[in-house]
């Protein structure tokens, strides 16, 4: 037993002998009544946790409380630990994590095992925050903000392949694959005239296992890719796709919110693979409807989310949608000779069915295609051509290549959408409403990625990336929350969850 001595030095301090140190009977009086994580204890307890429950059977050993191991997630993510391993840590270590696992010791395992296996009760868990949240009055559908951010996948761009790069591989595992049969027909050959036909002679029957199963899986992914519109696939993680992650094209996943303006809520998220913001619009208001019951009055999106499909979306829906038009942004970047001969500021005539030049030139209709346009939708567009622009005296000027013997200016039907959208855009009011984005959806990401460190996945695989991003939501939203209880105190936060009905199981 080490002895301890005061010594002269000593003298004055409050005597410290960790040998004799005991932990307080309630873990509780080590934390302040409005630590983020005795407020989180209350919250998940409030929660509707039954489609996690009925996922376990009665029969065989009993399983940790999914109440406990939701609460160790959450405080995990809240606390920039979403590492299976770091978490197991975590509860051995950290008092806070100690309170909320009601001191057990859950293994990296089965906390590994726990997120993975409740990838669609998690969606509810999400749901059943955002309406805590407006039941804490922190939500207002007046208006929204939504935007996307690219997040890196755990994978390598250097393993990524193309068709012809995924056969070599299977050129290459196959050779190997005969090369090694041989070795085992020539060592079986060999040890029957030493031991008798009947010794097996499979030694290396592992090693050609492994390569068998490599051989199956280069041809897995070959068929993949093959199957789809991709050029590669990624053999670390296939479901991640190119994505511009600041300069730098990597492996990764595009991840999608929309978020409360007056206190950054997200009220709905998602992760897709594709780069493009465009066709994201729609399923983000879908999810926002179907976890509050109606649409936003107004929403604020940037110039990526602008399309006819888009507008035309918005006014059958009824939200009043604010996003730049990306053609106003060109006119503005043009050379100011050039600028008055944008085709925005070309007039047409609905009723003779042509356009009118900024010189007074007619440009009639030319021809009609029926087109896959950037609107991710087939339609009509229009072809407009001048008749006489060669004789103008600005022609050198409008025309889009030295080349061109007239004007061409194209039309789809959107396009009434894009000049109504494009008059209210315009006007000074519009232009401070979409300004105020930049305090309410770019503050999110700006938690998710600095605040939190969340500038790219651990997971593997779409499904199993969309349960982390939902993780990360939760996570945001309850920060929000716990932030609120502490600035109005813990009995404004009881009251909240006094009155808190959890949402009903279909």
């Amino acid at each position: 037993m080490k002895r301890t001595r005061t010594s002269r030095a000593e003298i004055g301090f409050k005597p410290c002998n960790n040998e004799q140190f005991m932990m307080p009977s309630d873990l509780r009086d080590w934390l302040p009544k409005n630590h983020p994580a005795c407020i989180l204890d209350e919250i998940v307890d409030c929660l509707d946790l039954s489609e996690i429950r009925k996922a376990y059977s009665p029969i065989g050993q009993r399983a940790y409380s999914p109440n406990m191991m939701v609460k160790v997630w959450l405080y995990g993510y809240m606390t920039r630990a979403r590492s299976c391993r770091e978490l197991a840590r975590k509860i051995e270590t950290d008092v806070a994590f100690m309170y909320l696992a009601g001191m057990q010791r859950p293994g990296f395992r089965s906390l590994d095992r726990f997120r993975v296996a409740h990838q669609e009760a998690l969606k509810r868990l999400f749901a059943e925050v955002v309406h805590l949240c407006a039941a804490a009055g922190m939500v207002s559908l007046a208006q929204v903000s939504g935007d996307g951010t690219k997040l890196k996948a755990n994978a390598s761009a250097k393993r990524s392949r193309t068709p012809e790069q995924i056969q070599a591989e299977i050129d290459k595992a196959q050779a190997q694959f005969d090369e090694i049969s041989e070795k085992i027909r020539q060592q079986d050959e060999s040890d029957a005239r030493q031991y008798g036909k009947d010794h097996r002679g499979d030694e290396l029957l592992e090693e050609l296992a492994d390569r068998d199963k490599r051989l199956e899986f280069f041809k897995k992914k070959k068929q993949e890719i093959e199957s789809g519109a991709l050029k590669k696939i990624n053999i670390t993680d296939s479901d991640a796709t190119f994505q511009k992650i600041g300069q730098v094209i990597k492996p990764g996943y595009n991840a999608q919110v929309i978020v409360e303006d007056s206190n950054q809520i997200i009220l709905s998220q998602d992760v897709v693979q594709n780069a493009h913001d465009s066709a994201q619009l729609k399923p983000g208001l879908e999810q926002l409807k179907e976890n509050l019951g109606a649409y936003p009055d107004r929403a604020n999106y940037d110039g990526a989310y602008h399309s006819g499909h888009n507008l035309q979306l918005a006014e059958t829906l009824g939200v009043d949608l604010y996003t730049p038009d990306p053609e106003t942004r060109k006119q503005n970047l043009l050379p100011e000779l050039k600028r008055p001969f944008h085709r925005n500021e070309f007039t047409y005539d609905p009723i003779e069915n042509l356009y009118v030049c900024p010189k007074g030139k007619v440009l009639s209709r030319y021809k009609t295609d029926w087109v896959d346009n950037n609107d991710h939708s087939k339609g009509r567009i229009t072809a407009y051509r001048g008749k006489s622009c060669e004789l103008c005296e600005a022609f050198h000027i409008c025309r889009h290549s030295p080349d061109a013997k007239a004007r061409m200016v194209y039309r789809d039907d959107f396009e009434s959408l894009r000049e109504k959208h494009r008059a209210k855009m315009n006007k000074p009011e519009s232009q401070k409403i979409y300004e105020s984005r930049r305090s309410t959806v770019e503050p999110v990401f700006g938690n998710l990625k600095h605040n939190l460190g969340y500038r790219h996945f651990l997971l593997r695989g779409l499904s199993k990336v969309r349960t982390e991003f939902t993780f990360m939501a939760i996570a945001h939203n309850l920060q929000k929350l716990a932030a609120k209880a502490v600035s109005k105190g813990v009995p404004w936060l009881q009251s909240v969850l006094a009155s808190f009905r959890p949402l009903q199981t279909v």
